[in-house]
């Protein structure tokens, strides 16, 4: 089984002053995982320096990048058209960076209310993603959908998203991100159509195994599915704290340990 990190992971250590081109190399040597997936805005990936730098090091550490986390580049399903249209054109940039960085798929998110979505916030999601998708196609880049907040928290809609574009967009199911009591569900309507997974993980008991939720279950069911791609370590637990995970580090070895018990 092969790993890459979501930098989502870091974001605490990068608050705290973590720069991005040390990650690479940390990767390495902390965590032996040569795959790298980074998050915007907390890594500035729209900065021309920034993003060279990030490449350079990356490249220099015999890391590669697979996939980047695109956010706060506006709502995809609003019912004002001229911020719809601009939500629209924020994300097209992203094709350019993320060829650049030789990643294969960017997220974008979905948009729209966390509660009570209809399905004009659907049609509208819809429509921006079918525009990505067409971007998508000229650039040989693929735009995927997380569970991510917003319409994506509701598996059925993230299909119909899909079937939309003419199953041209991608996902990135998540194992964290559904309200628990649709997570296995969630994660099964959204495996087949797949270019990335992940396993976001918090904490750990004396075994090793993940205390939430039932991680061999979300494993089983990212096997049904056929995945035998790269799991994306999403460490989100808490740290530093007496029988926790002392850093975040640490989390994501923990995490590597309990996914490889399960993998393939």
């Amino acid at each position: 089984m092969e790993f890459s990190i979501a930098l989502y992971s870091l974001h605490r250590a990068a608050a705290a002053g973590l720069e991005i081109c040390q990650i690479p190399q940390l990767a390495v040597s902390k965590a032996g995982i040569r795959m790298l997936d980074p998050t915007y805005p907390m890594m500035p990936l729209n900065d021309d320096a920034k993003r060279k730098a990030f490449l350079k090091a990356a490249k220099d550490a015999g890391c590669t990048i697979r996939t980047v986390m695109v956010g706060k580049e506006g709502d995809l399903a609003t019912a004002d058209v001229a911020a719809r249209k601009q939500a629209v054109e924020n994300h097209k940039k992203w094709f350019g960076f993320v060829k650049e960085l030789g990643a294969v798929a960017f997220r974008a998110n979905t948009g729209g209310p966390s509660e009570g979505h209809t399905p004009d916030d659907v049609k509208r999601s819809a429509e921006s993603f079918c525009q990505l998708a067409d971007w998508g196609q000229q650039a040989g880049i693929a735009v995927m959908i997380e569970n991510h907040g917003g319409i994506s928290g509701d598996p059925d809609a993230v299909v119909q998203i899909i079937k939309a574009s003419g199953n041209r967009i991608r996902t990135a199911p998540d194992f964290g991100n559904f309200k628990p009591a649709i997570r296995y569900e969630g994660l099964a309507k959204l495996m087949p159509y797949a270019i990335a997974v992940h396993a976001k993980l918090f904490e750990f008991d004396a075994a090793g195994d993940e205390v939430g939720f039932d991680l061999p279950r979300c494993m089983q069911i990212v096997k049904d599915a056929g995945w035998t791609g790269p799991m994306s370590i999403e460490f989100e637990g808490p740290v530093g704290e007496p029988g926790k995970c002392t850093d975040e580090w640490d989390g994501i070895a923990k995490s590597k340990a309990a996914l490889a018990k399960y993998g393939w």
